[in-house]
């Protein structure tokens, strides 16, 4: 049976209380540390993914405006245009 609470300090269930209370505080403390975390992981993917579409559409422009890349888009306009000119007769 539960002590009751007396002249000298509180009763067991009022411990136990206390005790599950800080149990419960303690693990809001641990989920708000692991979400600052993710929060801050994820702030840096977002840098790293910008920095890598930053330089994956440099490079695609650096491809499409090669010299050697006959698929540029001012070739394809000029085959395009070639192809529906009527003959010339």
């Amino acid at each position: 049976m539960a002590r009751q609470q007396g002249f000298f300090g509180p009763s067991e269930s009022a411990l136990e209380f206390g005790a599950q209370y800080a149990d419960v505080l303690a693990r809001w403390g641990e989920l708000f540390v692991a979400a600052s975390a993710l929060v801050a992981a994820n702030v840096k993917l977002g840098g790293v993914a910008n920095d890598a579409a930053k330089e994956f559409d440099q490079w695609i422009r650096q491809g499409a405006s090669a010299p050697w890349n006959w698929m540029n888009p001012e070739m394809v306009g000029k085959f395009m245009e070639s192809i529906t000119r009527p003959p010339k007769a």
